[in-house]
């Protein structure tokens, strides 16, 4: 869930092939993970065993403007 509102992020800024430094932190092992079936965007780093699950945005990214911007967002 966390993969998809990063993923969404980048679509609605139009940034999906730059590479930031976010990261997602899951608390599963990374058994079978495969980044290339897994179709990331460059820069995301996935940290498993994570004692905790997170995303950790990089301001930058946050930064970004939309590309439609709504004042209802």
């Amino acid at each position: 869930m966390l993969l998809g509102h990063e993923m969404n992020g980048r679509r609605m800024a139009g940034t999906m092939g730059l590479a930031f430094s976010n990261e997602l932190k899951v608390t599963h092992s990374d058994n079978e993970f495969s980044r290339e079936k897994a179709g990331l965007p460059p820069g995301l780093n996935i940290i498993f065993n994570a004692p905790q699950v997170e995303l950790v945005l990089e301001p930058k990214y946050l930064n970004t403007p939309l590309l439609a911007p709504s004042c209802e967002l």
